[in-house]
This record gives C-alpha cells, structure tokens and sequence, in this order.
C-alpha cells in the first residue's frame, strides 16, 4: 500500500472528527453576506448553495437586500464624499468540497478489463469567491478554485443595477450563465454536478466554438423583473476570453414567479439559445447552426422544492462537415425533488439526454442522496449515481460521500 494511499486514508477520520467538532460549535464563521448583514446562511439559501426566493431576489437586486439600494450604506464607513469601504470579511467567502469516498464500477482499466474503482480522502476544491457590492446598485462576483493540479476562475462578473431608477433595467457582464433565471438555474444548484441536457455541447465539442448552455462564457445581458414577471436578453462572445465568434449566440429568458403566498418562489419560465459554431480549414469554414429551446418549472413549499426541465436541441452539421452536413437533434429531461426536515436533506434526481443519432452515446442517470445539514454552512453526504443505459462496457454506477462548506 503506497504513502500516498496512506495518507488520504487517514484523512478522512481526521476531516469528520475536526469538522464534526466545529460543526457544533461557535466558532465556524459564516460567509461574506451573513457577517455584513448580521443574518443567517438561511435567509437566502435552502440547503446552500441552493438559492431560496429570497436569495434569488437578493442576487438579481446586485447583493443588495430586495426593494433597497444600500450599497453604499450597510457594513461600510464613508471616506470622503464619493468613498465608502465597507471590511474585506464582507466582500470575501470561502467554499470547501471534500470527497471523502469515491466508488466508481467499471471504470479503471486494470488488464484489459474494466473494473472498480476506489478514491478517499480526495480534496475536490477550495473556491475564494469575493462577491458583493463596489458601490450602490454597482455589484461583481468571482469564484476563484483551487484544485490539486490548477487554478480557474469561474462567473468573474459586473453588474450595473436599478438603472434610471427602474428594476426593468439592469445590465451584466463578464462570464455569465444563459440559464441563471430560468426556473431550472443553471447556478448554484441542488447537488452536483452539472446536469447532462445542460452540458451538451454544441458540434459535441469539435468546434473552434463550441459552447453548452450551462457554462459561464464572455458575454452581456440586460435583464429586468418586476413581480411577476422577469426577463432577459443576452449575447455571447466567443467560447473562452481570447477566442472571438465573429457570429455571437444570443439567448432570452421569460419567467413568471409566485411572489407570496403557500407556494412562493415557485415559477415557470421558458429559455431559448441560438448560435453558430465554427472550424475553420487551410480552405474553407464549416458551419454548424444550433437552437436550444427549454421550459422549465419550479414548485416551492416551504421545506420542498422540486424542478421540472426539458431541452430540445438542434444542431444543423453536427460533425462540421462540407461535404454532407448531417443534422443531430437531441432530447434531454430534468427532474428533481428535495425535501429538507429536522438538518436531514433528501434528494433524488432524474437527468437524461437521448440523441436520434445511433453514433452518440445517450446519459440517463438517477441520482438519490441524502445529506446531514448539520449547520447552515456545513453538511456532509451520500450520494449514487445510478447508470441507465447498457454500455458495452458495462455500468458506470457512482457511490460518493462528500463533505460541503461555505465560510
């Protein structure tokens, strides 16, 4: 048995021994919206990260408590006349996700055949996400990860807010989430990880452009909300910083939303994405012209919160040829429920993507966990992952229990 195993076996008896401990004690600090507002984790969150209609509402508002515009005010101390500064502890948080134990069938080569693999003690990522308000109704947002072999930055964003005094307008850029208001948010979701129908790339990834609807890409969007109703309009640049689509994908979102009552936060919203992506030879430049279209809802009551998504994808020369384009469609189905009671949290979620064509392989998964929320920043989990499908390979069944925290 190598050092290395060693190690990581170790670690997992010492990881729940020390959280466990803080777990249970004062001394765990909460993240950067908690310490300036003087409130709890969940007043915006239901199980973090999952938002609640409060934190939805707090996010679209630019970190700023829904109906106001204290930017300048809560938390921070005036220099000058054009200057407040409000502590660094208010503007930077912390997230942690630990995969104590990883279980994986038919998925290490050993021999020539396809067998089961073990993980522990494997420490996924550690995000420094500084996020809030520069100034009144002026917001900005960026998650920074730190993995064992690299750095990434994720959703670095501004956002201009109540422009001209009106929530109907207000604009953000950066890398930005086609989905973030649809009812099935492509942000800060139930469980991880992102879910297939919102991952498929376009061409499946063989384009100088190829982008999924899920991830954050360069792009601008003006939005506005006024209860009941939200919208959003945006466009989108090339698939990372230095690369530029001289084409541009462009999406909209409509929502509408219950803003009280026994099903508040509840609502339903239909998304659509139109783009062209790109591969360029010594001679020509093929073209692949793709739709996204999807309506989405999201019923809420109190402690249950479940999600309903549908996706009908197209793709007009999938395989970015010249010759003979050929056109793929796909279909793809989400599903979910949670339901938190007494700091237990159950989860099950349906996630499935066919393909008419026979080449491409098509994902269906179950996934249920259950999770033990044991503060309102810290919860640890079992999760499955259940394949569907009849790979030749055999299943690829997932069993995991990860550890979650936010401070």
């Amino acid at each position: 048995m190598s050092k290395v195993y060693l190690r990581r076996v170790m670690f997992i008896p010492a990881v729940i021994l020390i959280f466990g401990f803080l777990g249970n004690s004062y001394l765990f600090p909460l993240s950067q919206w908690t310490r300036k507002y003087g409130v709890s984790c969940n007043t915006c969150h239901s199980v973090f990260p999952r938002l609640n209609y409060f934190g939805e509402k707090f996010m679209r508002n630019g970190y700023q408590m829904p109906e106001t515009q204290d930017g300048d005010e809560v938390g921070k101390k005036a220099i000058g006349n054009k200057l407040t500064i409000g502590e660094v502890g208010d503007f930077v948080g912390v997230r942690l996700n630990l995969s104590l134990v990883e279980i994986k069938t038919h998925s290490l080569n050993k021999n020539g055949k396809m067998v089961t693999s073990y993980d522990f003690g494997k420490p996924s990522w550690v995000q420094i996400f500084p996020g809030g308000t520069i100034f009144k109704n002026v917001s900005t947002f960026a998650e920074i990860e730190f993995q064992a072999d690299k750095i990434e930055v994720h959703w670095l964003k501004v956002g201009l807010h109540n422009l001209f005094g009106t929530s109907l307008f207000n604009i953000r850029f950066g890398q930005l989430a086609p989905t973030e208001w649809h009812a099935a948010s492509g942000r800060l979701r139930m469980i991880p990880p992102a879910e297939a129908w919102r991952s498929v790339k376009s061409s499946g990834g063989k384009g100088e452009d190829s982008v999924d609807i899920g991830g954050g890409k360069p792009s601008l969007s003006i939005y506005g909300y006024k209860v009941p109703f939200l919208f959003e309009v945006g466009v989108q640049g090339g698939a990372k910083v230095t690369d530029v689509n001289d084409f541009k994908n462009y999406w909209g979102v409509v929502r509408l939303e219950m803003p009280s009552g026994m099903l508040e936060g509840s609502s339903i919203s239909l998304f659509a994405f139109k783009g062209v992506d790109t591969k360029d030879t010594a001679t020509s430049q093929k073209r692949n012209n793709f739709t996204r279209i999807s309506p989405a809802f999201n019923i809420r009551t109190g402690a249950f919160d479940a999600i309903f998504a549908y996706v009908n994808g197209k793709d007009d020369n999938w395989y970015l040829t010249s010759t003979k384009p050929t056109e793929v469609a796909h279909k793809g189905i989400l599903a979910q429920c949670g339901y938190l009671h007494n700091n237990i949290y159950y989860h099950i979620r349906y996630d499935s993507t066919d393909y008419d064509d026979p080449k491409i392989t098509d994902y269906k998964k179950i996934t249920p966990s259950l999770w033990y929320v044991a503060r309102d920043n810290w919860k640890i989990g079992f999760m499955a992952r259940f394949d569907l499908t009849s790979p030749k390979t055999g299943k690829v069944n997932e069993y995991l229990i990860i550890m979650r925290s936010m401070f």
